[in-house]
């Protein structure tokens, strides 16, 4: 396989680094607003509490118009960001992390995700569940 050359390799790194820059400047205003609702977010039933937290990132996430940023990540073969809904800081942060460990930078999540890819698939299955019912067998 054919090294890439210097000028290629900056390109990526810049490419890399506002990538990383941008979903971190996201991840952190979906924090700060999740945080903001702390005090609502007490009063909420606990089987329900981490979702409304989860529901808060994601629309603070789905406030911006990520149409180029999708087309970034998705060009560089990562996640664009499209399937999030059930755990959408863990996706941020893996999406992050995968861009730092690709410039060879240490990236560690500042306060990690409460739902992360297997809890949010399990969480949105068993309210599905609790709200509409088991699905038809057929």
């Amino acid at each position: 396989m054919e090294k890439l050359k210097h000028s290629e390799t900056e390109h990526l790194q810049k490419e890399f680094e506002f990538l990383v820059n941008q979903l971190v400047a996201i991840r952190s205003d979906m924090v700060s607003l999740a945080n903001s609702f702390e005090k609502f977010l007490t009063e909420i039933d606990p089987n329900y509490q981490k979702s409304a937290q989860n529901l808060l990132h994601y629309l603070t996430f789905r406030c911006r118009d990520l149409r180029a940023l999708q087309v970034k990540l998705a060009r560089l073969g990562l996640s664009s960001l499209g399937r999030a809904e059930s755990h959408v800081l863990a996706t941020v942060d893996a999406v992050v992390k995968t861009l730092c460990h690709a410039m060879g930078k240490p990236w560690h999540s500042p306060e990690p995700a409460s739902i992360d890819f297997s809890v949010g698939r399990r969480l949105l299955e068993e309210h599905k569940e609790a709200l509409l019912g088991r699905s038809p067998a057929e």
